[in-house]
């Protein structure tokens, strides 16, 4: 039998567990291979071009058929057992060279078997995590910058970018899946972060990428009309928006009441018994905080049971006064005093993409290019700008195919 060890180098430090070990800490049912072993399990991997020695494979049903067909290929790059569900179990059938783990979701568990393998770096970090249809990204980039001033060192898990200690580079989800979410937060965990700021998804949330972590605050922006082609309708898009707001994931939260969807998630949070602080720019919805100021300006007060805080928000536009006023919120939430709320949420802050201008020089028109492209963010956008414009407003409009034809 093998024992445990540290696993090889690597960008983050993980922990190497038995085999047995590791199904006891998530349940299950070990079907020993043709090798009656008990090996020891270094990473997990989905895809099966990623295997490698000491790796679990995870085979789950998916869009186009079953993982668990890519099985021998992971096996013969080194996965060391696979986790499948019944069906898989099936399919494989009586010959297998490795131990097969059979669980009843195998999606559910790739988060908290991800977390297990890299040490929980969740735990080592001041997570928040934000969701809703518009929002996340100002709201996040607000937080970090905010974080940054007060002394604080955090990690960023944003759409645009991704940012580990001090190092920035794109990304390529919004939220990544389990295996890689879990990697980065170790690598923001040994690189010295404290925080992590994270977008988080409602395929994420439906797609379990974000089990096994829990956040210290989550905050709810709005919910519009944004991705029916995965959701198939507002109510499912709202149900997987809504797992973030149960004790399993958060401590508290922050939501904007503005629309029915917030409203609805502010009392189911609360049945589930999660704290809830609500925030609300008609002064004639119920809400513990209201924004207050004349329309357009870009300064204004946020009024509610801790005082006034007179906030500025970097960003033109009445959106990003509630994005500025969430993310002020949920730094008060952890505990940041007012005066200092106020401090770090004062001065410029640059959020790739978002009312971005761009400098054509002298004589040219100015250009600024924005991320809208749900309804709702579209017209947010062009009515800031329209109000900064004393001439001719000119909206460029763009979209990638074969999503949502609905939103056009």
């Amino acid at each position: 039998m093998n024992s445990p060890e540290r696993a090889r180098g690597g960008p983050s430090s993980s922990v190497a567990l038995l085999l047995a070990d590791l199904v006891q800490d998530i349940g299950g049912t070990i079907a020993t291979g043709d090798v009656l072993d008990d090996p020891v399990v270094r990473r997990v991997v989905e895809d099966h071009r990623e295997a490698g020695p000491g790796d679990l494979f995870v085979a789950r049903q998916g869009g186009r058929g079953h993982g668990v067909r890519h099985a021998a290929a992971a096996i013969e790059a080194g996965a060391v057992a696979v986790l499948t569900d019944r069906r898989g179990m099936q399919l494989l059938g009586r010959s297998r060279k490795v131990p097969v783990v059979v669980v009843d979701d195998p999606r559910a568990l790739l988060g908290p078997v991800a977390a297990r393998l890299q040490g929980h770096p969740a735990a080592g970090l001041t997570m928040l995590g934000i969701t809703g249809t518009n929002g996340k990204t100002t709201t996040a980039y607000l937080l970090e910058t905010a974080l940054t001033r007060l002394g604080r060192r955090p990690g960023l898990l944003s759409s645009p970018e991704t940012v580990v200690c001090d190092r920035r580079r794109p990304s390529t989800v919004t939220t990544p899946a389990a295996p890689l979410l879990q990697e980065l937060l170790a690598q923001m965990r040994d690189a010295g972060n404290d925080a992590c700021v994270m977008e988080v998804s409602s395929h994420a949330l439906d797609q379990h990428r974000v089990d096994g972590i829990h956040y210290s605050v989550v905050a709810f922006t709005n919910l519009t009309h944004e991705h029916l082609d995965y959701h198939g309708d507002m109510a499912s898009y709202f149900a997987a928006k809504a797992r973030l707001f149960s004790p399993e994931f958060t401590s508290r939260a922050v939501v904007v009441v503005d629309d029915d969807a917030g409203r609805r998630l502010r009392d189911l949070a609360g049945c589930r018994g999660v704290p809830v602080v609500s925030l609300a720019n008609d002064p004639g919805v119920d809400a513990q905080w209201h924004i207050a100021g004349e329309r357009g300006e870009d300064a204004f007060l946020l009024q509610g049971p801790a005082g006034s805080l007179a906030l500025r928000t970097p960003l033109p536009g009445e959106h990003n006064r509630t994005d500025t006023a969430v993310a002020a919120l949920m730094l008060l939430e952890l505990g940041v005093s007012p005066s200092e709320v106020t401090a770090a949420l004062d001065g410029p802050v640059s959020v790739p993409g978002r009312m971005e201008h761009v400098d054509l020089g002298p004589g040219w028109p100015t250009v600024v290019v924005d991320f809208a492209h749900t309804p709702d963010a579209l017209a947010s956008s062009a009515a800031a700008l329209r109000a900064r414009t004393r001439g001719r407003l000119v909206v460029t409009a763009s979209s990638g195919g074969d999503r949502d034809p609905t939103k056009r």
